[in-house]
């Protein structure tokens, strides 16, 4: 699973996006793929334009193989107006492991989006899970319009992260990290007119966003399955630190009136959540949601507001003015 999670770094840039920015955003993330060295990588785009919104959910899985057989519907779990519809081939195993996983799965997400976003009541969400074999190559790009208060994403993955328990944890991870971006473009508000122009405005709460879905997913997996880990996260480098930011750091991310450029922005939130993970957890790569960090954690997330970032920024500024500097992070466990 670790260059699966790793690729969960470097989504944020893709939320929001702007029309105008039309060369393909499927090539786009490919390269970012490949720059970035992980065969894996998920993503979610939200495009509002004259009244018309659209969701585009993509899937690149590298390989060396094609998808020779069709995938066919499997089955169908439902929780409330939460759906997830599973597809697979013949050259796929039909006996998917942990199925009792993914019926939890599905009724853990409608109760977590649910309490994020109360909104969610008035719509309806279908997510297609597509399986391929392994050594499929996937390049997708799924567009769906938002009728009727209908949402719908489609994503893909290899055989292992459904019959493997040890990258089940990939598959919560990645959904509940999209759908926090997803759901955060269709129901925060706009960034506010500030001091600042409106363009640092809207870099702040991009990489606030990337921080927040990293938290968010990290409490979803604590709720899932009592238990979060970062040891197959991507660690960013800020100014020598490994992984973290100390307090003078961010104070001056809080304060910055300087443009960052967009493709440091997610490393930067993904930083700023491990921050936040270090600041009450230690430097321990396990959380477990019967700690007092795991406590924290959940709180946080429950907490009215955080889908729209402003619980998120608060906990942040706490932590740069408590006097204390997260410690790096060091020593990553062997698998």
């Amino acid at each position: 699973m670790k260059r699966l999670c790793i690729a969960l770094a470097f989504l944020t840039i893709l939320i929001a996006g702007n029309v105008s920015a039309r060369q393909s955003e499927l090539d786009k993330i490919e390269l970012l793929r490949k720059q970035s060295d992980v065969p894996t990588i998920h993503a979610v785009q939200f495009i509002q334009s004259f009244g018309r919104k659209t969701i585009i959910s993509y899937s690149i899985l590298d390989g060396k193989n094609e998808l020779l057989v069709p995938l066919a519907f499997a089955k169908q779990m439902q929780t409330g107006n939460t759906r997830i519809n599973l597809f697979t081939s013949d050259q796929v195993d039909q006996q998917i492991a942990g199925e009792n996983f993914f019926e939890t799965l599905t009724s853990t997400l409608q109760q977590s989006l649910q309490q994020t976003w109360p909104e969610f009541a008035e719509y309806t969400l279908s997510i297609e899970l597509h399986i391929v074999p392994e050594g499929v190559k996937i390049k997708d790009e799924y567009r769906s319009a938002v009728k009727n208060n209908k949402l719908h994403v489609r994503y893909y993955f290899r055989e292992r992260d459904f019959t493997d328990q040890r990258y089940q944890m990939g598959i919560a991870r990645t959904l509940s990290h999209e759908l926090y971006h997803l759901f955060y473009a269709l129901f925060a508000p706009h960034p506010p007119k500030t001091r600042l122009k409106r363009s640092l405005a809207k870099q702040k709460y991009h990489i606030l966003n990337e921080s927040a879905a990293s938290i968010y997913d990290a409490c979803f997996s604590l709720e899932l399955v009592q238990k979060a880990t970062i040891r197959n996260d991507a660690l960013t480098h800020v100014n020598g630190r490994q992984g973290t930011m100390d307090d003078a750091e961010l104070n001056r991310l809080l304060t910055t009136k300087k443009n960052i450029p967009e493709n440091f922005q997610s490393a930067i939130g993904v930083a700023l959540f491990h921050t936040v993970w270090v600041s009450v957890n230690g430097q321990n790569w396990d959380m477990l949601a019967e700690t007092d960090a795991g406590q924290y954690f959940r709180e946080l997330c429950n907490q009215p507001g955080f889908g729209t970032l402003t619980n998120i920024e608060a906990a942040i500024e706490v932590i740069a003015s408590d006097g204390v500097d997260a410690m790096q992070l060091e020593n990553r466990p062997q698998e």
